[in-house]
């Protein structure tokens, strides 16, 4: 907003790349663009994991093709989380389009183990899972974290905001059993979900992961999945997520 006048004003800056690429892919889930986006040319294409678009898609857990000339099952692969097939089917549209062949993307698909810092699921430790999201500077990246876990949470946000009100990760209450947060944003994120959600502010993160995994029970997931930048306490998101790693590893040694 520093740049623009309006996110629509953002919007129309940004869509300019169409006009000069030869192919262009857009999230046909995301109702913006959905609405906003006329996919009439056959060099704009959608994709989805809501419906049949393009011509990577997903169902009933598996990931498609027109033709049939791909099934993947969703639990076959590393990569977890609904996001995760979202960047998959779009990944694999894109590969098509320059010329690889199906044997090929499959292969990736089933391979590829991810990046650090997103969405990772790096260790168990007695009946308890610890994701490192550390990569999460936003509020709807936190979001799909909690969208792809069917246990129950430990959260940890925190850090330098980038939004005022944090009130839709309530809408995850029932999944959540408590949130620790640290940081300057404590007090955005305190005010925004206390009244519904077990939040406790901790204002170091070493404190704050320690406090989380004291707060877990057999079967929950520890999840850092922050919503904000790293730069209160640490240079980047790659060093919060290396240290939340360190601290769990430390604290079972």
């Amino acid at each position: 907003m520093d740049r623009y006048n309006s996110f629509e004003d953002y919007f129309e800056t940004k869509i300019k790349i169409f006009n000069n690429a030869k192919y262009c892919l857009f999230n046909y889930d995301d109702n913006f663009l959905n609405e906003r986006i006329k996919s009439n040319d056959k060099n704009i294409i959608p994709f989805s994991i809501s419906e049949e678009k393009g011509y990577y898609y997903y169902d009933k857990n598996k990931i498609l093709s027109n033709g049939n000339s791909i099934s993947i099952d969703i639990n076959s692969i590393s990569l977890k989380g609904i996001h995760n097939v979202s960047n998959i089917i779009i990944a694999a549209e894109i590969a098509r389009k320059v010329g690889i062949d199906q044997e090929n993307i499959c292969r990736a698909v089933r391979e590829f183990e991810g990046l650090e810092h997103r969405f990772e699921h790096f260790i168990s430790y007695q009946g308890i899972d610890f994701i490192n999201d550390s990569k999460s500077t936003n509020i709807d990246s936190a979001k799909k974290a909690l969208e792809s876990i069917s246990g129950k949470v430990i959260l940890i946000l925190g850090g330098i905001p980038k939004e005022d009100d944090f009130s839709e990760i309530s809408l995850f209450k029932k999944s959540i059993l408590k949130i620790i947060v640290y940081g300057k944003a404590s007090d955005k994120i305190y005010n925004s979900l206390s009244k519904e959600i077990n939040v406790e502010k901790i204002e170091h993160f070493e404190n704050a992961v320690h406090k989380a995994i004291d707060s877990a029970v057999e079967s929950s997931v520890v999840l850092l999945s922050p919503a904000c930048a790293s730069f209160d306490q640490f240079d980047n998101y790659e060093e919060r997520g290396k240290k939340f790693k360190n601290i769990v590893e430390r604290y079972y040694a």
